[in-house]
Order: C-alpha cells, then structure tokens, then sequence
C-alpha cells in the first residue's frame, strides 16, 4: 500500500482515483503512451498492405505506413517524458518505527 501526495490516506495498487481526497492518481502521460502503442500497432495493415503491393511498384500504403508508425513513436517518446517529468502522485508509506 502507498500513501496519497496530496492527503495521505493509504491507497491500494491499482487504484486510479484516491478514496480519501478524489485525487486522480493517474501520471499524466500515460494515456498519450497507450494511444501512441496503438497507433503503432494499427500502422502494420497498411505496412504488410505495402509489402504485398511491392511487386507491382506501388509504394504508397508503405508511406503511409511508415508515418503512422514514426507518429506512433513520436506519442510514445512525448508520453514517457510527460509520466517521467511529472510529480510523484503516491508516495512510499513511511516505515514503522519500534519503541
């Protein structure tokens, strides 16, 4: 279990809203990763469109292709540097002390 930034109230893992504040515990950045994964992924029809069309020289499904796959990358690197870059939404649970 960790511990709410903003409050403090112990928050389970997994949890993306915190049940004491309403505070979203989400990195800003991750949806933008998860968007740019997909793009990447949707980029291999036209890829393997392009690949079956390469014996007739035509080259166009290849490009588009090809640029849905660099914006893909490009959303994944931006999103990774905005999860990096933002601050901590939960923070470790401060140890037990013995008396």
């Amino acid at each position: 279990m960790s511990d709410c930034v903003k409050c403090g109230v112990k928050v389970e893992e997994g949890v993306t809203r915190c049940p004491g504040c309403g505070a979203s515990l989400i990195k800003t950045g991750t949806f933008m990763e998860l968007i740019g994964w997909v793009v990447v992924i949707i980029s291999s029809i036209p890829i393997i469109i392009g690949l079956k069309t390469l014996d007739q020289n035509y080259y166009l499904p290849m490009v588009i292709g090809g640029a849905v796959l660099v914006i893909g990358a490009v959303l994944i690197v931006l999103g990774r540097g905005k999860s990096r870059a933002a601050a901590d939404t939960v923070k470790a649970p401060a140890p037990a002390t013995r008396e």
